[in-house]
């Protein structure tokens, strides 16, 4: 079943920043991270998952997709942090203003906390 479900998985980067459009310069984005209770989440794609119960709350690191710009980026925000039904909260969580609007996080165990 678990084998099932990492199949499904297309993860985000973990880089923090990528950029998109090729060569030369192009438009930066951050990969979609946030942390709870020691852990690093990324976001992953193309998964199917229950929402459980609400389990506490994630943090969503500044964001500076331009880096040597004099802006210090995205403020840090927070979300709800929800159980994913049939997931250890140390493998993955669902992150979101509702448990209606999450998106589904898995651990990344090569992203250093900061």
């Amino acid at each position: 079943m678990r084998a099932a479900r990492g199949a499904l998985m297309l993860l985000l980067p973990v880089t923090g920043c990528t950029v998109a459009g090729g060569g030369g310069e192009g438009a930066a984005s951050c990969a979609y991270v946030v942390t709870y209770q020691g852990h690093a989440y990324v976001g992953a794609e193309n998964v199917d998952f229950e929402v459980g119960e609400r389990i506490g709350t994630a943090a969503q690191p500044p964001c500076d997709d331009t880096p040597n710009d004099d802006d210090p980026g995205s403020p840090a925000t927070t979300l709800n942090a929800y159980r994913v039904v049939g997931w250890d909260t140390a493998e993955a969580i669902a992150v979101g203003s509702s448990a209606d609007d999450v998106v589904f996080t898995r651990v990344d165990p090569d992203l250093e906390l900061p």
